[in-house]
């Protein structure tokens, strides 16, 4: 993996990660996402999933060899559906009619 991929990698994951930490510590979202997240912990614990999983590409795309990155990227996988399956759960429903 290249410099010009791995510096932004780890930037957004840690942007991602202090964001999340945020929002389970203090209730704190961008004023972007207050109108929409309805529960702002468990939008924190999924935005921390997926700076984990940010972590997993960066190293496994770094330090690994070819056949270590299968299971990199496997894992990482399944860490962005439990991602994206608590950040989806966080948000408010839309309004009927």
């Amino acid at each position: 993996m290249s410099g010009y991929i791995l510096v932004p990698s780890v930037v957004v994951g840690a942007l991602i990660a202090a964001s999340g930490i945020a929002a389970i510590r203090t209730g704190w979202l961008p004023t972007w996402q207050r109108r929409h997240i309805q529960r702002p912990r468990l939008w924190g614990y999924g935005q921390l999933i997926m700076a984990a999983y940010l972590g997993l590409q960066v190293t496994f795309g770094v330090l690994a060899g070819p056949d270590a990155r299968s299971v990199g990227v496997g894992a990482g996988v399944v860490l962005v559906f439990i991602a994206a399956g608590l950040m989806w759960a966080s948000q408010r429903p839309p309004r009927a009619g």
